[in-house]
């Protein structure tokens, strides 16, 4: 009996042993999807990744099309055109949303998907302060692909505002996270940006409150601007991440806290990552000179579950020496979260591989592709 169960535990180590480990290869930056602001959405619906991004700076194709296209791939690493989510030449005359269209994201909450833009509109503004007359607004569609339904009439918020994201915290309830508007510095040179964040109403498409003031941009890497924010909660701790640019280059930070209302303390390792124009390359709050690599800029980011179960961030790369305005190219890195610390190898440009976890393969058999 004991050489029967003996044979048995061998047979059960061998067959486990036996199972081949999935490795998922990929190499940034990756000039098979060009865009910039680039969301990756998994989808396990149907098994597959989708993006989302600006797209020409938020202006005209070459062939006159402007607004937001999703873009489809099965192994991260190949992507095709998929369908237009919404196309500026079929946008209602009504619409508050018509020209300049960019950062937008998408998000599976309660089995819907909400799809989150930034347009240039017919609203009215201070033109003394702001540049542009610029919001953000949400839709929704029962499919990734759409058909999407706008849910409001009017932006978001009453002021000039963008970079929208949103959060569907444990408790349920969904934060709308964004910026305030771009100012007209040359008139208010004392124009700051900052971030906030209000509870959002998903069946209005309403803010429920009033914005709270999180972060607003300091000097060093943010001296420029913040833009961008995207929102992660993990162990108990939101992480809210956001972009910055200097006179330099462009790059992306964090800031933590156990309140999604703050305060929000930033991280000392910023930047996490980032680039700057005269070769410089930061990683985890480091400057690196003496290394051969070819970013130019490198920012706003998002996150979404890589391939080894982790969270990764998607973001865009500009490369030196290459075109600057359109193209923008896509990198994707794994994170690390450990006690409100994070660390990242953003950005690798070599080739790199991790294992694909059992359970995202079962999902999203592509990947092993």
């Amino acid at each position: 009996m004991k050489n029967l169960l003996l044979s048995i535990c061998i047979i059960l180590i061998a067959s486990r042993c036996a199972v081949k480990t999935e490795e998922f290869a990929y190499h940034n930056p990756n000039a098979n999807l060009v865009m910039r602001d680039t969301h990756i959405i998994p989808n396990p619906d149907d098994g597959k990744f989708y993006a989302v991004g600006t797209l020409f700076w938020g202006y005209d194709d070459p062939d006159g099309n402007a607004g937001f296209r999703l873009y489809v791939s099965e192994n991260l690493k190949d992507w095709e055109p998929g369908p237009w989510i919404m196309k500026q030449s079929e946008i209602p005359k009504e619409a508050w949303y018509r020209n300049v269209f960019w950062a937008p994201e998408i998000h599976k909450i309660n089995g819907k998907w909400y799809f989150t833009y930034n347009c240039d509109g017919i609203q009215e503004i201070d033109r003394e302060l702001y540049g542009s007359p610029h919001g953000a607004g949400i839709s929704v569609a029962d499919k990734i692909t759409g058909p999407y339904r706008a849910l409001s009439n009017k932006p978001l918020a009453p002021w000039p505002h963008n970079d929208l994201t949103l959060f569907q915290d444990e408790n349920s309830k969904v934060y709308a996270f964004f910026n305030n508007g771009h100012f007209n510095i040359k008139k208010h040179p004392e124009s700051q940006h900052s971030i906030f964040v209000a509870e959002v109403d998903l069946d209005k498409g309403e803010l429920k409150e009033v914005p709270h003031k999180l972060i607003t941009q300091q000097d060093g890497f943010e001296s420029f601007l913040i833009e961008g924010a995207h929102v992660v909660k993990t162990g108990g701790i939101y992480y809210l991440f956001y972009s910055g640019y200097d006179e330099k280059g462009y790059y992306v930070g964090y800031a933590t806290s156990r309140n999604v209302y703050g305060p929000y303390a930033r991280a000392e390792n910023n930047p996490l990552f980032g680039a700057r124009h005269d070769g410089a390359l930061f990683k985890n709050g480091e400057a690196i000179y003496d290394v051969e690599h070819p970013y130019r800029e490198l920012g706003h980011n998002q996150i979404f579950k890589g391939p080894d179960g982790r969270y990764w961030s998607s973001c865009h790369a500009y490369i030196k020496g290459g075109d600057n305005k359109y193209g923008a190219m896509l990198v994707i890195d794994p994170l690390e979260f450990n006690d409100g610390v994070i660390t990242s190898p953003t950005p690798t440009w070599t080739l790199q591989t991790v294992n694909i976890s059992p359970e995202t393969l079962e999902t999203f058999p592509g990947l092993a592709k």
